[in-house]
């Protein structure tokens, strides 16, 4: 009954004692099980001990079918949240109920929430290392793609399951973890044998289903775990960096201490028949930091912000002003369009204006700092309707080749989000935007509506998806964008911001030995404007480094600035040839 029952026994057996009394004098006749459970619920709230146990035993001993005889308030809950959870309207009995019939049905002999094989799946058995058991459980799935139409697209693809037989071929139990998965665990998507490409939430507790036909393994009694908030890692964490030869050694290590198997061997390589294994807290660590070093975020930790964590930063108002450099008016009005009932806008303006990393600053800010609920995707000439949209791809099979639809970008982050999304385009401007967003034309404007795409019927842009476009003036005028466009997107300029360079240097951490630093830009981007327009000048991040040095100063312009100008007079030699460092920053000297 557990310690809660023991301590409160004399209360309990009140309860027993004033129910058997009511059924006495017909408060209720246990023919009537809706009636007698309407008195047991009555005598609870008028008992002034909690004695919930005693409640569930009476109900369980006269009408053993319909109630559970679990009494456990903690042990209910697991079971319900391990298998589903309740559907609308039900009751906590009804549900438990529910998922017994649904299970019973599943196993031979006497069905029981407690036998072995049934309570791991509710109840996974502890590892022996307090600090790994209380710790957030991440797994590691190693799945191959490459034409497997299953793991691409629908409901089995990459991030929304894991999937698998329960036996091997040869009858082991090798599939065994798959019933330890528990809602809201973190899955590592090791594709291909290549990288970790993906980071998924456990959505719900392993379930037996029939498998996949079509497949590998196809139809055959099969585990299934649903999953969530599915996010593509960019870039991914390839597993010649996780197995470089300074990490071999700690890995071996951490193989040999975890207390139960890991996803590679002692010689590093990917253990066969691995298809899901648990990593142990310091495997976690290591790999976190790998990621770190390469992407400038942490693998885990940057997966639970925003998803009922606490994020490793404070995404406030405050934050975005001190990202971006931004005034807060302009800032006001960005956010105030993108939280309108038509959320597009563009960053335009030249290079080094820093339009992707307000865009990206921005998104963060919109969706709390959640990883999963902002994406960036880089528009370029040969980028098109079938990877934004949805398209055909080959898939072998095992009878030769067929064509099946996948979705684009814009398809699966609809598919997949349950909350506000922002999707960053940048470069924008680089792709035949009229045929990348065919049918989007319409539903940019009208996001209440339903259209037919090439291939799916009855598609719509929810409110909460929200994009930020950015364009390189120099690269292709605004106004040469298609009109039809222009008018589905509010555009903001971002023009080259001395004052932007000014509170860069003003930061006490920032230091700036350049005397005429300002000035020089201003000077130059005056000639540009002169000469060209302003749509071909100089942007302030060409000039913001932690330490801006004349050495600095001086390497910008040879490898950046200078090769930029010369790009702008392409046709004009003489005159590009006429720009000179001295010019506008005389305190270096001669060029």
């Amino acid at each position: 009954m557990g310690q809660h029952y023991m301590v409160s026994r004399p209360w309990q057996l009140g309860y027993f004692i004033r129910f058997a009394q009511a059924v006495r004098t017909h408060e209720a006749r246990l023919s009537d099980r809706h009636a007698t459970e309407a008195l047991a619920d009555r005598l609870l709230l008028e008992t002034p001990h909690a004695v919930h146990e005693a409640r569930h035993i009476v109900l369980h001993l006269l009408y053993p079918e319909h109630y559970e005889r679990t009494t456990s308030k903690a042990h209910r809950k697991a079971i319900i949240e391990a298998f589903g959870g309740p559907k609308e309207g039900e009751s906590e009995d009804e549900t438990l109920a529910r998922i017994r019939a649904e299970l019973s049905a599943k196993y031979e002999g006497d069905f029981d929430f407690y036998k072995k094989n049934v309570r791991e799946r509710w109840d996974p058995p502890a590892t022996g290392n307090e600090d790994e058991d209380k710790a957030l459980r991440v797994w590691v799935e190693c799945t191959l793609v490459k034409g497997r139409l299953d793991r691409v697209e629908g409901p089995y693809a990459v991030g929304k399951a894991l999937w698998s037989p329960q036996k091997s071929k040869a009858g082991a139990d090798i599939y065994r973890f798959m019933r330890e998965v528990q809602p809201g665990d973190l899955v590592l998507h090791l594709t291909d044998n290549t990288a970790i490409t993906r980071v998924s939430r456990v959505a719900s507790a392993c379930e037996d289903f029939e498998g996949v036909a079509d497949t590998e393994w196809g139809i055959q009694p099969s585990y299934l775990v649903r999953l969530k908030k599915t996010r593509e890692l960019d870039p991914p964490l390839h597993r010649e960096r996780i197995f470089r030869d300074e990490n071999l050694g700690r890995l071996r290590e951490i193989r040999d201490a975890a207390p139960y198997p890991v996803f590679y061997q002692k010689n590093g390589d990917l253990r066969q028949g691995a298809y899901l294994t648990r990593a142990p807290q310091d495997l976690v660590a290591l790999l976190n930091e790998e990621y770190e070093s390469l992407a400038g975020r942490r693998l885990v930790e940057d997966a639970l912000a925003g998803d009922g964590n606490k994020p490793r930063q404070d995404f406030s108002k405050d934050w975005l002003l001190h990202e971006t450099l931004w005034t807060e008016p302009a800032l006001d009005e960005l956010i105030e369009v993108l939280r309108s009932a038509s959320p597009q806008v563009v960053l335009a303006g030249p290079p080094g204006t820093g339009k992707t990393w307000v865009a990206e600053r921005v998104a963060e800010y919109l969706v709390g700092g959640d990883r999963s609920r902002y994406r960036t995707v880089q528009f370029h000439p040969s980028f098109g309707y079938e990877e934004f949209i949805e398209g055909l791809r080959p898939v072998s099979t095992g009878n030769g080749i067929k064509f099946t639809v996948v979705h684009g970008v814009v398809t699966k982050i609809v598919e997949d989000m349950d909350d506000e999304y922002v999707l960053v385009i940048d470069e924008m401007n680089r792709a035949n935007l009229p045929r990348v967003f065919g049918e989007l034309m319409y539903l940019f404007e009208y996001r209440d509506q339903k259209i037919s795409l090439q291939y799916t019927e009855n598609f719509s842009l929810p409110k909460g998806l929200k994009f930020i476009g950015t364009m390189n003036t120099a690269d292709r005028s605004i106004r040469s964008i298609d009109l039809a466009l222009r008018r589905r997107f509010d555009v903001f300029e971002c023009d080259p911001d001395p004052e932007i360079l000014a509170h860069f240097y003003a930061d006490a951490d920032r230091v700036n030995e350049v005397e005429d630093l300002i000035d020089g830009m201003v000077a130059l981007n005056e000639r540009l404007r002169a000469g060209l327009d302003r749509h071909h000048t100089i942007g302030h991040t060409f000039f913001m480094r932690e330490r801006m040095t004349p050495e600095q100063l001086r390497a910008v312009w040879k490898r950046k600035l200078r090769p930029l100008i010369e790009e702008y007079f392409f046709d004009q030699p003489d005159v590009w040839k006429g720009y000179n460092l001295a010019e506008f920053w005389p305190s270096l000297g001669a060029d």
